[in-house]
């Protein structure tokens, strides 16, 4: 979430940025205890909504590169084959 902070300001991706956040919250709490469910309750929650969050970063990042597609500007790198020719 830290190296995509600025996407997840605005729209579906803040709210899903919350939502982790109060989900992770909740499972340092429960890994506080010895409650195994709840550890387990808590895990779920938090990749179900990192799923979503990701599904609404993916979005996002979709959308605002439907309209700038550029061409990759040349490396200078090929890729090759090595034939052996003495065989």
């Amino acid at each position: 979430m830290k190296e995509n902070a600025e996407k997840l300001n605005e729209g579906e991706s803040a709210t899903k940025k919350s939502e982790c956040e109060t989900a992770l919250a909740d499972l340092k709490k429960a890994l506080e205890g010895t409650d195994s469910s709840a550890i387990k309750s808590a895990t779920e929650k938090v990749a179900e909504i990192s799923q979503q969050l990701g599904a609404a970063l993916y979005a996002a990042n979709a959308a605002a590169g439907a309209g700038s597609e550029q061409p990759k500007p040349e490396d200078g790198v090929e890729d090759a084959e090595i034939v052996d020719e003495s065989k």
